[in-house]
């Protein structure tokens, strides 16, 4: 009577619409515990790599003249958002500590965040701790992959923690004040 004959679909599933979330969510998920994963703190205990740089400032930086204080070096860009919201945290940090420790944010991208861009930058956080641009490949020695990138390192010039990612005031906090002895 006009009508085509039913086909059979011998050897095919049909796929419900309604679990099209449950690819996309198992994916989200291990992409989140992966990330998360590599956002977390590393410790490390390894001789810290000395590096000679000149500051913003003109002044000479170097790891091996501040030893004997506890040191953070934060490797960042000014574009990167995550930088922008590291820079923010370490200010808590610098305004608690300031007289304990010695903190040094540098680009990591020195062609592009010029002398200054980057002071524009730290004027604009309210950073006014020790700034440089990565100009003798410091970035390389402590093999940074990321921005931003932190590294706590001790009286001794051992590299205590390396914090990938944006990490907190109150957990550098922590990692200041065991290294320092207060906890």
């Amino acid at each position: 009577m006009g009508s085509e004959p039913r086909r059979m679909n011998i050897g095919r599933k049909r796929y419900s619409t309604s679990n099209w979330y449950a690819f996309p969510a198992a994916l989200i998920l291990l992409l989140a515990i992966f990330i998360g994963s590599n956002l977390q703190f590393k410790e490390e205990n390894t001789l810290a790599e000395d590096f000679n740089t000149k500051t913003l400032s003109g002044s000479n930086f170097s790891i091996e003249e501040n030893r004997g204080k506890v040191i953070l070096v934060n490797f960042m860009e000014t574009s990167c958002s995550y930088c922008r919201a590291q820079v923010l945290e370490l200010k808590k940090i610098w305004d608690k500590y300031s007289d304990k420790i010695v903190l040094i944010s540098i680009s990591g991208s020195p062609f592009v965040d010029t002398e200054e861009t980057l002071q524009q930058f730290a004027k604009t956080n309210g950073a006014n701790w020790t700034w440089a641009r990565d100009v003798v490949g410091a970035a390389s020695k402590y093999r940074v992959t990321g921005f931003p990138t932190t590294f706590i390192i001790d009286q001794r010039g051992y590299v205590k923690y390396k914090l990938v990612g944006v990490t907190y005031a109150q957990n550098i906090e922590w990692y200041i004040d065991e290294i320092l002895g207060h906890r």
